[in-house]
């Protein structure tokens, strides 16, 4: 394999504190230096091109790294509404810069990091899957609304409850809330992509900038971008060097049913917090 990796940084502009959990840019600069720090660690001839999202540069943590690389973007991606989300989401401009990013023929494979994602060893495997990861479990509405813009069959064939309460939970006294989900979704931290995903979805994206123009409070980057490789007839998976840090997930009674039980060998951790 022939890798390199892209990082979005979040900071320093309106809503970052929903966001990244600091009214600030130090939080998510401090996430941003770990993650670097540790990947390089392991993995230190994978290259990594941090993107600025509109926000304070990160040029400085950049600067620490050999091999990593900086696009002091101006603009920022985030939909701050989102009926799905409570902090929003990056919106098409994600998809712009990953599809550029990819553009370039020098690679294999394309990680998609995030600020929350641990590496503890090198990268060894494989992926089996055009877009590879550990499969996320999202509310049904946002499933259901997916699977019906994009015409996507409902294969409802996971079940699990939720811990957040609705009024109508509420009300009937249940305590929790429960779902059936169509698929599961990737493109979070940690997914990587092969070469051929991008050959093949690319003649698609105009579906996703459709999406995103008429109906913003919609938009999910890792749900859209799961629709569009099941739309493009893509294979998605699991990839045996990610897993969730569990403590993240410990709400999800059967997750390992669901996400697979974590071996402790996977080279990355998705969801990790890192301790100031």
């Amino acid at each position: 394999m022939k890798i390199k990796a892209i990082l979005p940084v979040f900071s320093g502009w309106e809503n970052t504190e929903a966001c990244s959990g600091k009214a600030s840019s130090t939080g998510e600069f401090f996430r941003l230096e770990k993650t670097l720090e540790n990947f390089f660690k392991h993995n230190p001839d994978i290259p990594v091109t941090v993107v600025n999202d509109g926000g304070q540069t990160p040029i400085d943590v950049v600067r620490k790294f050999d091999n990593c690389y900086l696009i002091d973007d101006t603009k920022n991606s985030w939909i701050h509404e989102s009926k799905f989300n409570s902090v929003g989401a990056p919106g098409y401009l994600w998809f712009e810069r990953l599809y550029n990013f990819a553009d370039q023929d020098d690679y294999t494979h394309i990680i998609y990091l995030e600020t929350d994602i641990l590496t503890r060893h090198k990268i060894v495997h494989i992926p089996r899957y055009e877009m590879a990861g550990r499969g996320m479990v999202s509310h049904w509405v946002a499933n259901d609304f997916y699977c019906d813009y994009f015409k996507i069959e409902k294969t409802k064939h996971i079940k699990y409850n939720t811990p957040w309460l609705t009024p109508v939970v509420v009300a009937s006294g249940k305590g929790v809330e429960e779902n059936e989900i169509s698929f599961l979704h990737y493109g979070t931290g940690g997914t990587i992509f092969s070469k051929s995903f991008f050959d093949k979805t690319s003649k698609n994206l105009p579906l996703i900038k459709k999406l995103n123009d008429e109906k913003p409070e919609y938009f999910l980057q890792d749900l859209a971008i799961t629709s569009l490789a099941l739309l493009s007839g893509c294979s998605t998976g699991g990839w045996e060097d990610l897993c969730i840090d569990e403590g993240s997930i410990d709400w999800l009674d059967d997750r390992n049913e669901i996400l697979g039980k974590p071996t402790g060998k996977e080279a990355l951790v998705h969801k990790h917090e890192f301790k100031e």
